[in-house]
């Protein structure tokens, strides 16, 4: 297995959720009427077409645009298109990190510098943008002639919390990548990049709700892959944590977490577990998240079954009481983890 040292940039999106106030009451010996609020219609779907990349299809970007976009497809979110400035920005970024170091800056002076941030170095390749996030990863191990790493990058940033929150995100319409492989030489192990990012959002229905795993999903790791930063305590070994569970509603909505849990088949008693909202750091801003990540790691070959119960709110639901979800789902592990 290939293991990855991941690092992640969020992107910072702002979302002002309009609150509607109630109207004057008076009382009845008045003689006026309490006035009820307006509540605008539910937000309907606009979500862009996909198009054919023009990667090689045996390309290692090939298979991680794939990947990438096979997952968001599984959570009903819109396709990721490929945008030649975001490649040529992750390939000039892969470059930079394996001559100055992992990071999602850049300095001035530095070789390799294309700009400081990520939103700055593909308006620099001649991309237009309104925002841009970032997703690097540096090999600790790399065997020598190995395919399908750009795919296996991908399942590696799925199986963690914040860089899958950033595969998550709803509005981003391009991608560019750049997938790092070893010439069985050199003693750098190259670095791989992702750019995702739009000028015009992507934009789901009000009313959305999906969750990862799918239900009846099968080879689900057995364990969360390590990512900084780390959703786990100091210290502690990501091999004795499952892989995360996440649900979301529509981006300028809250789901709003009544009971989360996941439970092995034939037990009444679910799995410890922590569940993680926006009231981590890492996810400040994301009312629309909820992960729920077990303290320890499944068993092969074993189907677990989750239950969130909850409600969405906000004027995108076109709802003044929210959207109630209670939703049971089940998936099955593999016999190995991403």
């Amino acid at each position: 297995m290939k293991k990855i040292s991941l690092y992640a940039v969020a992107l910072t999106t702002s979302v002002i959720l309009s609150a509607c106030g109630g109207g004057g009451g008076g009382d009845s010996s008045s003689g006026t009427t309490p006035v009820s609020p307006v509540i605008p219609p539910a937000v309907t779907q606009n979500l862009q077409a996909a198009a054919t990349p023009t990667y090689s299809q045996t390309s290692e970007e090939y298979g991680y645009f794939t990947v990438i976009n096979a997952f968001r497809t599984s959570q009903g979110l819109g396709p990721l298109n490929q945008n030649p400035a975001y490649d040529k920005a992750a390939a000039a970024h892969a470059a930079y990190i394996d001559i100055n170091g992992l990071s999602h800056g850049e300095t001035a002076g530095l070789t390799g510098f294309t700009g400081a941030t990520p939103l700055a170095r593909v308006q620099y390749q001649g991309g237009t943008a309104t925002a841009v996030e970032e997703e690097a990863g540096s090999p600790d191990t790399q065997g020598c002639g190995i395919t399908g790493q750009g795919a296996n990058f991908a399942s590696v940033l799925i199986n963690t919390v914040y860089h899958r929150t950033e595969i998550l995100f709803q509005g981003v319409t391009d991608i560019g990548t750049s997938i790092g492989v070893w010439d069985c030489k050199s003693a750098i192990l190259p670095s791989s990049v992702s750019e995702m990012g739009y000028v015009n959002q992507q934009v789901n229905a009000g009313t959305y709700f999906g969750a990862y795993p799918v239900d009846g999903q099968t080879g689900i790791s057995l364990h969360i892959h390590a990512e900084s930063p780390s959703p786990i305590p100091p210290g502690a070994d990501f091999n004795t944590y499952g892989s995360p569970i996440s649900v979301a509603s529509q981006e300028s909505t809250t789901l709003n977490v009544t009971s989360f849990t996941v439970t092995q088949a034939g037990s009444s008693t679910p799995l410890p577990a922590t569940i993680i909202t926006d009231s981590d750091p890492n996810l400040a801003g994301s009312t629309n998240l909820a992960f729920l990540l077990p303290s320890q790691a499944y068993l092969p070959n074993t189907t677990y079954t989750v239950n969130f119960v909850g409600t969405i709110t906000g004027t995108a639901t076109g709802t003044a009481n929210g959207i109630p979800v209670n939703k049971t789902w089940s998936f099955t592990t593999g016999t190995t983890s991403n």
